[in-house]
């Protein structure tokens, strides 16, 4: 990730990551995964980088043959060095991710999804960010020509390891979202989505209403020969 050197909030950023793992089909509704990971972020503009290794599983199950779980787990130790204004700051930590996923498929009608989890990735802020986060979406075809979806996602940032690790931001955003075919391939959509989101140490709060129409064109799908 880049920024120019004029952009003083963002940092930009190089993060590699390596993963051998072992996964298995248990039995026909059953399966699940266990491996190890590396990773080291380096940022761009900033003398600070951070070196991660750690272990992670995961298990999926077909409780029917439209209902789904899944839990994946890691646990991590990070060693963050940041050298600034001629303090040199070496920290290690043992942060942790999971995610719970649930989908509830009744064919090409009605989808219902749920996500449950914190999730850890590079960030801007030169250093490691954790996020904690739900999501809820709707999906229904009310008809052949007429779907309608809705999602709320709410989520918070924080720094796990980095230049700022006492600020978090609650993000939260709403989104309803109807599609009507005019014919087979072409369709029109209409779109509204609220943001907000609101800083630990900031007092002002920022919101936004968003609309767009589109008219679009659905090709074919792939053909199975």
């Amino acid at each position: 990730m880049s920024y120019s050197e004029q952009d003083a909030n963002h940092n930009g950023f190089n993060f590699y990551q390596g993963k051998l793992f072992y996964s298995r089909q248990y039995d026909l509704r059953t399966d699940f995964g266990v491996g190890v990971f590396g990773n080291r972020y380096e940022a761009s503009f900033l003398d600070a980088n951070s070196n991660s290794g750690g272990v992670q599983g995961n298990v999926g199950r077909n409780w029917t043959q439209v209902l789904r779980s899944s839990l994946s787990v890691e646990v991590e130790q990070t060693k963050f060095h940041e050298t600034h204004n001629g303090i040199t700051t070496d920290v290690t930590s043992h942060p942790w991710s999971a995610v719970f996923n649930t989908v509830y498929d009744a064919g090409a009608v009605t989808k219902y999804s749920f996500y449950l989890g914190r999730t850890i990735y590079p960030s801007s802020a030169g250093g490691l960010y954790q996020t904690d986060q739900v999501r809820v979406q709707y999906d229904h075809d009310f008809t052949q020509r007429l779907h309608f979806q809705g999602a709320v996602r709410v989520f918070r940032d924080q720094n796990v390891s980095g230049v700022v690790n006492n600020d978090w931001r609650n993000y939260g955003t709403a989104t309803v979202r109807g599609q009507y075919m005019l014919t087979q391939r072409i369709f029109v959509s209409a779109t509204y989505n609220y943001i907000y989101q609101k800083y630990r140490f900031d007092p002002a709060s920022a919101d936004a209403n968003i609309i767009n129409v589109a008219f679009g064109y659905r090709g074919l799908e792939r053909q199975q020969r």
